[in-house]
């Protein structure tokens, strides 16, 4: 097995950071917001919906870094591109039974679990937005 490449391991940590600062804020959320109502309690399902909605994201992202390292390493075209179809396709199933894990059994809150698993877009999202602000007061030349 080769080794991680750094690149995949630095965008990790910043996705994982990311995700962890989303997972606060959502259980922040959620905690006023069932402070002020009764429809939405805050116990400890949302918590470990938050966790494994989290791990699951950024487990993803990383296996997803790890493939395109293996496919940019590889020599055949055709062979790299089924080995990545492959990867996607194992890795989307990894999301759904996590997802469906999250969802049916009673020790996770569904909707933190299946909210937790899109925080690396929003991560990304924000990180692609502040660079873009970053290149417009500095552009290069």
């Amino acid at each position: 097995m080769s080794k991680t490449d750094p690149v995949v391991k630095k965008e990790t940590i910043n996705i994982a950071v990311g995700t962890l600062i989303c997972a606060v804020v959502m259980n922040l959320i959620f905690f006023a917001v069932s402070r002020f109502t009764d429809k939405v309690v805050y116990d400890y399902t949302v918590i470990t919906g938050t966790a494994l909605g989290c791990f699951a994201a950024v487990l993803n992202f990383y296996l997803m870094g790890r493939a395109v390292q293996r496919s940019v390493n590889t020599e055949d075209a055709d062979a790299a591109k089924k080995r990545f179809q492959l990867n996607y396709t194992a890795r989307t199933f990894l999301l759904v039974a996590i997802a469906a894990v999250g969802v049916i059994l009673p020790y996770f809150h569904w909707f933190s679990t299946l909210v937790s698993v899109l925080f690396p877009r929003v991560v990304i999202f924000f990180r692609t937005f502040k660079n873009n602000l970053d290149n417009a007061k500095n552009p290069k030349q």
